[in-house]
């Protein structure tokens, strides 16, 4: 059996709302109902721990507020010959975006904000056959780990309900799959308006050309980036009695994208005695429609000690010289391409990018690592030293553009007084030890956020459109740093 082919579903459309801003947490939880009135899941004593499992790893995945509510019932009819999921409802993006109607998943929305645009409602169904399908699915003992063997002659439940989950999530859209208008946009909203449904995946995808007229690829940014191009979209065109199946990546063996057939999300197929899990190009769709994930697949994070960017076995001041010294050479906030051969690892947090919240996280690491020590010398404190900076009532350095200068004054330095001290403390949770003269604190960012966070976001506000931050400001970190070191 091992090697036997079962085709993926398509996936269907949601419903409209929308949303207001909220903070983003850590972690988005799944929580799953099973509606099973007749027990058509009992003959499978390890279902529910299965789909647990396959929600706390997305959980490790993908970060976001609110908890994403999944309801999952069993259905054996002719169109759901194995499973199927996705999302129950859509938000309002843009309601005129050239021609197109913009919506997105709401448990994007969700994920993003906080707020439940399906109020008591689940966000998520998921039907699996129990009659033609989870009859041949193993369900790994090992639960999240996965470390368990799959047998040759079983397919990956794990794996099939991380699929549905992560179409759910953004692999939907509102593209025809099927024939003559194979392709097209065909849902209007307003009736008889001209224009057309589009999801936020669907906005992100478009046609190649010449013998590729017929191929769809995903181009979004992160994806790109991860992929090293466009990523093929399942296209097998109209006139293949299959049509095309848009919301998956890669296509048969022989045709562009048949590299991505090992892939959780390929459309093609689910070979039994393989296991399945999201992949770095999984997850970067799923960022570029707008998720913040954690890809534990990154070539360019160090999952041992992720502030060691130089992999030397510790943390020290010349892994933020390292990371600073990309920064100033690709800009703020880059996108990793894959693959890397680290060293560096440069993706600290674990998001996709190299960023200033990279640079935060070493100096958070440095920062907790003096505050265990018992030694009395300031040497590693990372302080700025107004008198060195040059930022004082009368000017302010060569160099220094007058934003900069007005950001470091704003910081209100003080005199290294007991009273200063136990002030700063206050600030920063303690972390904080006396320096001669007068000082600036450079605080990492923490949450909730404290003063002292606040008092140093104006050094990292934007100088240009492109967000790079100011030279000027790399050069003093830099040469502060290193004097330290």
């Amino acid at each position: 059996m091992s090697g036997s082919k079962r085709r993926r579903q398509t996936h269907y459309r949601p419903r409209c709302e929308q949303l207001e801003d909220r903070r983003l947490l850590a972690g988005l939880p799944f929580v799953f109902t099973i509606d099973d009135p007749d027990g058509l899941f009992d003959p499978f004593p390890n279902f529910a721990a299965s789909l647990t499992a396959a929600g706390e790893i997305l959980t490790s995945m993908i970060d976001g507020l609110g908890a994403i509510e999944v309801r999952v019932i069993p259905d054996n009819s002719p169109s759901n010959p194995t499973a199927t999921g996705g999302a129950e409802s859509v938000t309002t993006i843009n309601p005129s975006d050239n021609g197109f109607y913009v919506v997105e998943n709401g448990t994007i929305s969700e994920a993003k904000s906080g707020v439940d645009p399906n109020g008591a409602a689940p966000d998520i169904l998921l039907r699996f056959n129990t009659v033609d399908s989870l009859p041949q699915d193993w369900f790994d003992p090992s639960g999240s780990a996965r470390t368990a063997a799959i047998p040759a002659n079983k397919q990956d439940f794990i794996g099939k309900a991380l699929h549905e989950l992560v179409h759910a999530m953004g692999f939907q859209g509102f593209r025809t799959t099927f024939g003559a208008n194979t392709g097209a946009f065909t849902t209007e909203f307003p009736v008889g308006s001209g224009t057309f449904v589009a999801t936020t995946y669907d906005r992100l995808t478009d046609f190649g050309t010449g013998a590729l007229s017929d191929n769809l690829f995903f181009f979004g940014q992160q994806t790109v980036a991860v992929y090293g191009g466009p990523a093929p979209l399942t296209s097998l065109g109209p006139a293949n009695a299959t049509g095309g199946n848009f919301f998956h990546v890669g296509n048969p063996a022989g045709e562009i994208g048949d590299d991505l057939l090992p892939d959780l999300m390929n459309g093609v197929e689910s070979l039994f005695g393989v296991k399945y899990d999201p992949s770095s190009l999984d997850l970067a769709i799923l960022a570029d429609l707008g998720l913040s994930v954690n890809d534990p697949n990154s070539s360019w994070h160090n999952a041992t000690l992720p502030a060691d960017v130089n992999n030397d076995g510790v943390v020290h001041i010349s892994d933020l010289l390292v990371l600073i010294s990309d920064l100033r050479a690709n800009g703020v906030n880059h996108v990793l391409a894959s693959p890397a051969a680290p060293p560096p690892f440069l993706d600290v947090n674990n998001d996709g990018s190299a960023s200033v919240a990279d640079l935060l996280a070493i100096i958070s690491v440095l920062r907790a690592q003096e505050a265990a020590s018992e030694a009395e010398s300031s040497g590693g404190v990372l302080s700025f030293s107004v008198a060195e900076l040059g930022v004082a009532a009368a000017g302010r350095p060569a160099g220094v553009t007058p934003r900069l200068a007005g950001a470091l004054s704003a910081l209100q330095p003080t005199p290294t007084t007991a009273a200063a001290v136990e002030k700063e403390k206050g600030h920063t949770g303690g972390n904080v030890r006396p320096t001669k003269g007068t000082f600036v604190s450079y605080s990492p960012l923490r949450a909730p956020a404290t003063k002292t966070v606040d008092r140093l976001k104006p050094l990292f506000s934007n100088r240009e459109s492109d967000g790079m931050l100011d030279d000027a400001l790399f050069d003093l970190l830099a040469a502060d740093i290193a004097a330290l070191g």
